[in-house]
């Protein structure tokens, strides 16, 4: 029995263990948002990976447990979003210097909370600090990328470290860290609400199985610089929404639901990509080093505006991760042949 218990574990722990630092590296290194240099202290090693790593892990958990797809698990990430943004770091009622919810300038603000950066947040967590992590991890280990990873004591153990950290770091969020700043507690009515939408949001991905439509295939999946360039392109359009808004004044309700309208044509448009004839691992990656190029614009940016000297590190890292990436496509596209050699019929 000892031997039935542990061995699941020894198969999938450095697969766990590839998740739990993908997640923060892709959404907080990559993006500038946490930048490399900072990770010379010890604080980041432990909320990051302890915050990211534990919400995709078991978030990826209960979508593979329960053999569902990428409906719910797109769903489980916009709870992880609000849980970050809004229950944890509170950055969607904090509008001080030092929070980046300020540079919207209250843009998109209604009833103390800004719902422009809402939105934004919940869809960039739920993109790139759930899903595509995941999807990597998979193509890292392909043999079992079907399987659940994680067993009872992992589930619980991850459950608990999402909890103390979540608990501890909006403890500083709401009492500390910005309270010279003017940001001494979230309001409480608001606070509520982010507390519900983000319950609502992970019961419905935990408990309702979310079966996207399917259509027979006719025609190939895109080229693969095609998938790259255009999630690329999604990812600048994105971004750019919030700045040409409120540079030229637009409403901000029409803002944010030109917002909500073009996230959701980008997500059809990848999805209705991954159902045509060919679609394969290396058109997932494609999408990976897609989003990722647009850390190259993005994350300097955020170094530059918030006056840390670490932009050459960023942009260090940056590249090595593009170059990794890039090394990684030929991998997959070896693979690739091979698992299509084997599937050819023998004389």
């Amino acid at each position: 029995m000892y031997g039935e218990i542990i061995s699941p574990l020894r198969r999938t722990w450095p697969a766990i263990l590839a998740l739990f630092f993908l997640s923060p590296f892709l959404a907080e290194v990559l993006s500038g948002s946490t930048p490399p240099l900072a990770l010379l202290s010890l604080f980041p090693w432990l909320t990051l990976p302890t915050f990211y790593g534990s919400g995709a892990l078991l978030a990826r958990e209960i979508v593979r447990r329960r053999r569902w797809g990428w409906g719910n698990l797109f769903v489980l990430g916009m709870a992880y979003g609000v849980l970050e943004e809004g229950i944890q770091v509170q950055t969607w009622f904090n509008f001080t210097s030092i929070s980046p919810t300020a540079s919207y300038h209250h843009y998109g603000e209604f009833f103390q909370i800004n719902w422009l950066w809402a939105i934004n947040l919940t869809m960039y967590h739920a993109v790139i600090s759930i899903t595509l992590p995941i999807v990597l991890a998979e193509l890292f280990f392909p043999k079992i990328a079907s399987r659940p990873w994680l067993g009872r004591r992992g589930r619980i153990g991850f459950s608990l470290l999402l909890a103390i950290v979540t608990i501890g770091v909006g403890l500083l969020a709401a009492f500390v860290f910005s309270a010279k700043a003017g940001y001494t507690h979230p309001p409480l009515v608001p606070y509520l609400l982010a507390i519900g939408i983000m319950l609502v949001l992970f019961v419905i991905g935990s408990t309702v199985p979310i079966h996207l439509p399917r259509r027979a295939a006719t025609r190939p999946a895109p080229r693969l610089w095609t998938v790259r360039l255009s999630l690329f392109g999604m990812m600048v359009g994105n971004f750019f929404l919030v700045v040409v808004g409120s540079a030229i004044h637009v409403p901000a309700l029409i803002t944010i639901i030109v917002t909500i309208v073009y996230d959701t044509a980008a997500l059809g448009r990848v999805y209705t990509w991954s159902q045509r004839l060919g679609w394969n691992a290396t058109h997932r990656l494609a999408i990976v080093t897609g989003v990722i190029a647009f850390f190259f614009l993005f994350g300097p940016l955020v170094e530059l505006t918030s006056h840390y000297p670490g932009i050459l590190a960023t942009i260090g890292t940056d590249c090595l991760a593009l170059v990794g990436f890039i090394m990684f496509a030929g991998v997959i596209k070896r693979r690739e042949r091979r698992t299509q050699a084997a599937l050819l019929p023998i004389g």
